[in-house]
C-alpha cells in the first residue's frame, strides 16, 4: 500500500513539474512580446511577427493562461484586426472573469466594431464593477460612454458614468480632453456629482 502511495505521488509530482516548465516556458516565449507591446512598442514589421509568433507558441504551452489571451487581443487590436481580437478577449474573461482590464478592453473593441450589443452592455458594466477605480478602465469606459452613450442601456450608461465621476477626481484633465475631442461636454453634465464643474462646463 505504501509502494502505491509512493508511485502515485511521484507520478503527481511529474505531472506538476512538467505543468510548470510548460508555463515557464509559455512566461518565456510571451515576454518579448509583452514587453512591446506594454513599453517598447513593435516598430518593425519583423519585430511584430516575432511577437505575435511568440504569443501564440505561449497559447500552445499555456492556453490557460488568460493573460497570453490578453497580449495577443493586444496585438491583433494593433494589427487591426479587431474579430480576432474580440476572440481572444473573450477567452481572456472565460479564464479570469474577475480581471476588469480585459472586461474594458472587450468593451472598446465591440465598440471598434459598432456591435452596440447585450456583450457590450455586459462588458461595460462588469468593467464599472470591479474596476471602478482603475485610470485605466476609467479612460476605456469613458470613451466608450462618448462614443456609444445614446446606444447603452440605462443601467451600461449609469455605470460608465458613475466611473467617470471617479475618474474626475484624479484624471480630470484627461477626461475633459477626451470630451473636447469627442465633442461631448455635454456628456460630463450628466454625471452624479457633477455640481463643482458645471460653471466651467457651462451645464444647463
Amino acid at each position: 500500500m505504501r509502494v502505491l502511495t509512493g508511485i502515485a505521488a511521484l507520478a503527481a509530482l511529474a505531472v506538476l513539474s512538467l505543468l510548470a516548465v510548460q508555463r515557464g516556458a509559455a512566461d518565456l516565449a510571451a515576454f518579448g512580446a509583452r514587453h512591446g507591446l506594454d513599453r517598447a512598442g513593435l516598430p518593425t514589421l519583423e519585430a511584430s511577427e516575432r511577437a505575435r509568433r511568440g504569443l501564440e507558441r505561449a497559447i500552445e504551452l499555456d492556453p490557460g493562461n488568460p493573460d497570453h489571451h490578453e497580449y495577443l487581443a493586444r496585438w491583433y487590436e494593433y494589427a487591426g484586426a479587431y474579430r480576432l481580437a474580440l476572440d481572444h478577449l473573450r477567452l481572456s474573461v472565460q479564464r479570469r472573469p474577475g480581471w476588469p482590464y480585459a472586461w474594458a478592453e472587450l468593451a472598446r473593441v465591440k465598440l471598434r466594431l459598432r456591435e452596440l450589443d447585450a456583450e457590450l452592455d455586459r462588458a461595460v458594466r462588469q468593467a464599472a464593477r470591479l474596476g471602478p477605480w482603475e485610470s485605466g478602465v476609467q479612460l476605456a469606459l469613458a470613451q466608450i460612454a462618448m462614443q456609444a452613450d445614446s446606444r447603452l442601456t440605462p443601467q451600461a450608461r449609469r455605470a460608465a458614468l458613475g466611473v467617470m465621476g471617479n475618474a474626475l477626481k484624479w484624471q480630470e484633465r484627461e477626461i475633459a480632453n477626451l470630451a473636447v475631442r469627442s465633442g461631448r461636454l455635454d456628456l460630463l453634465c450628466d454625471i452624479p456629482g457633477i455640481a463643482a464643474y458645471r460653471a466651467g462646463l457651462r451645464c444647463i
